[in-house]
Formats: structure tokens, sequence, C-alpha cells
């Protein structure tokens, strides 16, 4: 595996690569090399360094990153050679290639590796977005928006578009995103994307959504036919009559999530034993599977690992929480590699904007809309299985 140092961080505007073997300077950073020294960086393995809880690399003297600072100059904007004498840059720069390995070498033990950088590559191909700002500030006086805060991080720079928003995969325990920087998407009142304008004339802005995402990650673990719509197909396991749909979403939180079985009762056909029913839906979810497989991680380590070898740290071992924990984490990993798929099979003007947890905002060219709608039909995610979309434009 390669790994650079990219050239804007080399007053000789080489990059310096590292291929296990030896040291090289080339043009341009490899396609294919794993980064160090700028996070922004589609291949950066900053993500990996917080994931693994390693202290990321530093390329300049604490000294010199602090002396900087008072400039306000960041570290990754300091040119590594011509801040510092060689035979420290050389310390630090080996230091750095040494630590990068081992991390590398750590979540490619779990099976991780690619599965991350993909989904990092998905959060990297966001483009900013342009929101009706006369609609905003209706919006706000109208008390549509509560949350000045949170509005205000929508406000269009000079340009007229939005900051772009960054996202992270790695400030919680499941990996369920986060926004560190720019529009508050994630905690925004449901308005602000009726909100969102096109960049193209008589464009529009679409949200596509995984169907029902984390019950049916679960129940894909062992069962591949389950159709576009699961209630339904788990009334059709669980019952002899007809159920409401909204009755065996019930089941569901409860046999998931632990919700209060008296509740449950209300939707159900009389004499049904609800605890026996709550059983049988947790065999559907895989439920024990999961639990007995992970609790054996736990008790070795205080670790899980979800489906595709993310390391999780519960933060007890209560069993209902490892299986969220662990259906959670692996709904993250299905979603962003799911939206990477479509976003490679997509018109090239399509612009993804925002993610939602499992959703996804675009920005479309009229001229491209019936092309997308059809390739967002459903994805397949390897080992897993099929997931059905749905698509709407947003009005």
């Amino acid at each position: 595996m390669k790994i650079a140092i990219p050239e804007t961080r080399f007053v000789k505007d080489l990059a310096l690569v590292d291929d296990s073997i030896s040291f090289s300077w080339k043009a341009i950073t490899p396609s294919d090399a794993f980064v160090i020294g700028d996070s922004y960086h589609q291949r950066s393995l900053a993500p990996v360094f917080e994931l693994l809880e390693i202290e990321k690399p530093k390329l300049v003297s604490k000294s010199n990153a602090k002396s900087f600072e008072l400039l306000g100059v960041s570290e990754e904007e300091i040119l590594i050679d011509g801040a510092q004498s060689s035979k420290k840059m050389i310390s630090l720069v080996k230091s750095g290639f040494n630590t990068s390995r081992m991390a590398l070498e750590d979540i490619q033990n779990l099976g991780y590796l690619d599965i991350f950088m993909e989904s990092q590559r998905t959060l990297k191909r966001l483009e900013r977005a342009i929101v009706d700002m006369s609609a905003l500030k209706s919006a706000i006086g109208d008390k549509k928006i509560k949350n000045i805060s949170i509005a205000k991080t929508f406000f269009p720079m000079r340009d007229g578009f939005l900051k772009l928003p960054k996202y992270s995969i790695t400030k919680t325990l499941t990996g369920r995103m986060t926004i560190v920087d720019g529009p508050q998407m994630l905690t925004a009142p449901k308005v602000i994307r009726s909100l969102l304008k096109s960049s193209y004339p008589g464009g529009k802005i679409a949200q596509i959504d995984f169907i029902s995402h984390e019950p049916r990650t679960a129940m894909l673990l062992t069962e591949k036919n389950l159709g576009k719509d699961i209630y339904e197909h788990l009334a059709e396991k669980l019952f002899d009559q007809k159920v409401s749909r909204t009755a065996v979403k019930k089941l569901v939180l409860c046999a998931v999530y632990g919700a209060s079985e008296s509740t449950l009762k209300k939707g159900l056909p009389a004499g049904v034993d609800v605890k026996k029913l709550v059983n049988k839906t947790k065999k559907i979810l895989n439920y024990d599977m999961v639990v007995k497989e992970q609790i054996k991680n736990y008790k070795k380590s205080g670790k899980i690992y979800n489906f595709f070898g993310r390391p999780i740290t519960p933060q007890e071992g209560r069993e209902s929480l490892i299986f969220n924990n662990y259906i959670q984490s692996t709904a993250v990993d299905v979603a962003l590699n799911g939206f990477g798929k479509i976003l490679d099979r997509a018109p090239k003007r399509v612009r993804p904007i925002f993610f939602i947890h499992d959703a996804m905002l675009v920005d479309i060219h009229p001229e491209d809309i019936n092309d997308f709608k059809n390739a967002c039909k459903s994805i397949f995610i390897e080992k897993l299985g099929e997931f059905p979309l749905d698509f709407q434009i947003l009005e």
C-alpha cells in the first residue's frame, strides 16, 4: 500500500510517496495512495486515525506549529520542508509514515478498510447548495424555523451558494453522521429542505431514501427476498389475519428497542400472546443471532464489530443496546456505500448536496430527472442484498 504526503505540503511542489519499500518524489499524489497531511483529501487517513483512536501524525514540530498558529496558519497549511530543519522533517515524516502503515494494517485486519474509505469518498462528493433566501427569511419571521442559530448556517456566502457541509462518521460510536462544519441539515427543521433551490434553470431538488432501512438491514442478514414493504412482509409471517402497518411497526420497536408491550396490545387482534409475538419478531430480525455473536466480542475486548468490521465500543453490555449499535452502524455503511453506487451511475450533472442519515438530497438538471429516478429504484449491497429506495421531488 502506498502512503503519500501531497505536493501542496512541500516547497518543491512534489509529493513524497512511501510504497513500503522506498521513498520517492512524484509530480502529483498517486491516485491509489492513502494520504496524510491533508485532511480534506478524498483518500485522507485522518478519519482512520479518529476511528481507531490513534493520534494523527504531526509533520511539523509542535513549537513551529504553535508559532504559525499565532499567525492564523493551521498546521496543514505549513510547508513541511520550509518550516523546520531537514533532520527534524525527516524524523517526523518517517514517524508519520510508520504510524499510518500500522493504522492501515489494523483496519485492514478488521476487514473494514475498503468499505470505510468508500464511505469517506461518498461524503466528500458533496457540492454546495443554494437556498431561497427570501423564503428562508419568511420562514424565520413566521416562526416556522424557531432555532435561529441553525437557520443562520443556511445563510449563503457572497457567491450565493451555501458553505460546503463537512460530515463525519467518526464522532459517534456507531458512525451515525454528524456535521462538523457548514449548514446543519441533520438538526434543521424539515421545512428547510423545501427552501433549497436548484442551480439549474428549471432544475429540481430531489430526496432519495432507503425504505425501512434499519429493520431491512437486520432481516437481510439471513433472508434475501423481502419485497419493497418489509412491514407487509412481516405481517404475512406473523399473522393469519390483516393487521395495520402501524401495529407491525410498533411490534418491531417493541422487539428491537424494548418498547412497552402494553401499548402494543391496542393495535393487535384480541387474544394474541404479545410476548410470543415479540420473540418471533426478534427471530425474524436476527436479534439473538447478532447478540450471541457480539456478546462474545464484547466480553473479550469491550468492543463489538458491525457487519463490515467497524469496531464499536458500546456504553454497556445490555443486549438491546448491542443489537441496536450493530444494526445502526451497519445501516450507516450500507447507506453511504449505496449512495456512492448511485452517484457512480447517475448522470454527470447530478449534484449531491446533503445527506440526512439514510437519505440524500440532490440537485438535478431538468433533462436528467427521469434517468436519475430510474437509477434510484434500488441498490445492491454485496453480501447483504437488495435495498429499495424511494424517490421524491421536493417542492
